[in-house]
């Protein structure tokens, strides 16, 4: 009963942190990033489509509240992402908070799911095929190969497989 009650509060206050965040469409947030629309949510937070005012450049903003309790994982992602420079993993741009909830400011990966992309296709060829599970496999040796502790990505799902052109990027680390 206590783990159910956990999760309906982590679920309560996900929902309530993106009822928040619906209020601020179109606001900006820390000064430069416009919020543009939602790109997914999850269990325990929002990714929001932002465009930089200064730069005019779109960012991928991953909000997670407070209350989830996730304070560690956050930074220990946003510590993970940035020591990363691989060009099949998006980069992380800075890190916010507010009084309600911590913000990871990511590459904005535009391309659709690897599943979307698969689902698109009446066919796809030998070459491309070897292609992008070459792309993978590279970005899984750059992973497990970090010295001294190397990474395992372990929620490896088509969803978080993006085909951007003929390039993939691992995303939701």
């Amino acid at each position: 009963i206590a783990n159910l009650f956990m999760i309906y509060l982590i679920t309560r206050d996900a929902l309530l942190h993106e009822v928040y965040m619906q209020q601020k469409h179109n606001d900006i947030l820390f000064g430069k990033y416009e919020i543009v629309s939602i790109l997914g949510t999850g269990s325990f937070g929002t990714v929001y489509l932002s465009k930089h005012t200064l730069l005019e450049c779109y960012r991928a903003i991953k909000t997670i509240p407070k209350t989830t309790g996730m304070t560690d994982s956050l930074l220990h992602e946003a510590q993970l992402l940035k020591s990363l420079q691989h060009p099949g993993i998006p980069c992380l741009y800075d890190i916010e908070e507010d009084d309600n909830a911590y913000y990871l400011i990511e590459e904005f990966v535009e391309g659709e799911s690897l599943e979307h992309f698969l689902l698109h296709q009446n066919n796809i060829s030998q070459s491309t095929f070897l292609d992008l599970s070459l792309q993978l496999c590279n970005i899984f040796q750059y992973l497990h190969n970090i010295k001294p502790s190397p990474i395992l990505y372990l929620d490896l799902k088509p969803e978080h497989i993006i085909v951007c052109g003929m390039q993939i990027k691992l995303i939701d680390f």
